[in-house]
């Protein structure tokens, strides 16, 4: 059964799309939205975010408002390789070829659509999401290296890594994340499956991988805040379990930067 607009006359096709884009310049993905005064009153964008500069290009290419959903709300400052957005226009044969093309042509440098495709009516990018995976990029060495300083936490202190891998592995599996939430996450239910936490080392670039039924606000900026706490001997490894338990942040810990966390993919499967 096809789907229909409000007025219950044009078919839509819903596209689903993947999504690229350095953070480093936004508000993070979602749009924020706020009332113009006076009369006849609507909804303006007040920061620049990369669900905006999309939803912007797409309205120059189909001459109306369209609405795109992504799979995560990404903050301020975190990049993706892997996200993904759907979004319904009219059924009207669009080549995704040339549509995938000429949004690109027309987004900022640091925002590509790297995958374009027809999904189910009833697909939605959010709440369709079985899984996400992110990836922290920790450099730990004396000095930064300058191109590429917008994507790592840089941490001139020696860590110790064997202190880390085994604080993780407190962390794994179903459990309430309340620690690790800051104020304003939207959810009541606070329970997370966590399915892997892994250290990949390569030279002094470490890559914590991070994957996840859900995530919290800012949970795996703040696992990570944890386990750099524990790398510097602040605390023992066993901490980590002590943090899950209280189900609240300890302020002995810094919240990771968000420029080191990228968003690599989302599961549907």
């Amino acid at each position: 059964m096809k789907e229909f607009n409000k007025y219950g006359k044009i078919p839509l096709v819903n596209i689903k799309m993947t999504v690229q884009y350095e953070g480093t310049a936004y508000s993070g993905w979602q749009v924020q939205r706020r009332k113009s005064g006076g009369k006849g009153s609507r909804n303006i964008q007040t920061r620049k975010t990369v669900q905006g500069e999309i939803e912007k290009q797409l309205k120059r290419i189909f001459q109306k408002d369209v609405k795109i959903t992504g799979a995560s709300r990404t903050d301020a400052g975190v990049h993706a390789s892997g996200q993904t957005a759907n979004f319904l226009v009219k059924d009207d044969k669009v080549s995704l070829k040339v549509l995938q093309h000429s949004l690109n042509s027309m987004l900022p440098k640091d925002i590509v659509i790297s995958k374009m495709a027809k999904a189910e009516k009833s697909f939605n990018a959010r709440y369709a999401a079985r899984s996400k995976i992110y990836e922290y990029r920790i450099l730990n060495q004396q000095y930064p290296e300058v191109l590429d300083r917008n994507f790592y936490w840089h941490i001139w202190q020696e860590l110790d890594w064997r202190k880390v891998v085994k604080s993780a592995g407190y962390l794994q599996g179903r459990s309430d994340f309340s620690a690790f939430s800051s104020t304003g996450s939207p959810r009541n239910n606070n329970f997370c499956n966590l399915k892997r936490l892994d250290i990949i080392k390569k030279g002094s670039l470490y890559r914590v991988v991070i994957e996840a039924d859900f995530f919290l606000y800012r949970m795996a900026r703040n696992i990570v805040g944890l386990l750099v706490h524990v790398g510097k001997g602040k605390v023992g490894p066993k901490w980590a379990e002590t943090v899950l338990k209280k189900g609240k942040i300890d302020k002995e810990y810094k919240t990771a930067p968000a420029k080191g966390l990228c968003l690599m993919k989302v599961k549907y499967k």
